[in-house]
């Protein structure tokens, strides 16, 4: 899960969600019918929003340092100068 963060993480929310199930699917689908009990199931989808969270910040983090180190903003608005007639 902190690969798909890293992959995904340009969508927080979203990763973090598709995280989080993903990872509560693959423990139900990995453990017996008698193990997978109400706990099992909250604490898989506790470390799978965990490490999808890592992975999230990690990408957020390098993203940021990115574009602090290349001047950009996302959504950084350049002015041609003035207007005529404004």
């Amino acid at each position: 899960m902190i690969l798909y963060g890293l992959l995904f993480g340009r969508w927080p929310r979203p990763a973090l969600l598709a995280g989080t199930v993903v990872w509560t699917l693959l423990v139900l689908g990995t453990s017996s019918g008698a193990a997978a009990s109400p706990t099992l199931l909250l604490g898989a989808a506790a470390l799978g929003a965990a490490n999808a969270l890592a992975g999230v910040a990690v990408h957020q983090g390098v993203l940021w340092a990115v574009r602090r180190l290349t001047g950009r903003v996302a959504a950084k608005v350049v002015s041609s100068g003035p207007r005529d007639g404004v």
